[in-house]
């Protein structure tokens, strides 16, 4: 039996709208924002002990919760600012004055302020002349100072002594 035109379009209708809230409801799932479940979120009220609790210690005594871990993080922060809101006026006080005393005291020169100055008079002295190149000089440039050509061998000599008096006791040597 055909159905009548006015029953498709109702028929059309229906479905449309069905299809158009199954993919309200899909969106409203993807954009919910992930819900943890209770037992995520909260202390459980008994630990079995599973094997695993002290064994000594907590004989008859029961610990008190404390229930700060549970606080939104919100909360823990409104908690926070509030005895902080005071220290900062003393401590914004105390910046004041510091930056007072420090504004009376004149900074002097900077470091390269003054040697840009000493160089400027040192350039200025006309008895002044600035060194000239010279060359390369194997012998000279290339000279170990302070070693002489014996120096190697009582140095080795001397570290060689080192072993006797950074050494245990003779008598406990091989034990």
């Amino acid at each position: 039996m055909p159905m009548s035109k006015g029953n498709e379009e109702r028929e059309a209708i229906e479905r449309a709208y069905r299809i158009v809230m199954q993919k309200e409801a899909e969106d409203e799932e993807k954009n919910a924002q992930p819900k943890r479940e209770e037992w995520m979120t909260s202390v459980p009220k008994s630990l079995g002990n599973f094997g695993l609790g002290a064994r000594t210690f907590k004989k008859g005594t029961v610990s008190e919760r404390d229930a700060t871990w549970e606080d939104a993080p919100g909360a823990k922060k409104k908690r926070k600012e509030e005895p902080r809101s005071v220290q900062a006026a003393g401590v914004a006080a105390s910046d004041a004055r510091q930056a007072g005393i420090v504004a009376e005291k004149a900074a002097g020169p900077s470091l390269l302020e003054l040697h840009q100055k000493k160089r400027n008079e040192k350039l200025a002295n006309p008895g002044y002349t600035p060194g000239e190149r010279r060359p390369f000089d194997r012998e000279k440039d290339m000279e170990v100072r302070g070693l002489k050509p014996g120096a190697s061998k009582d140095a080795v000599d001397r570290m060689k002594e080192f072993t006797d008096r950074f050494a245990n006791g003779k008598d406990q040597r091989f034990l």
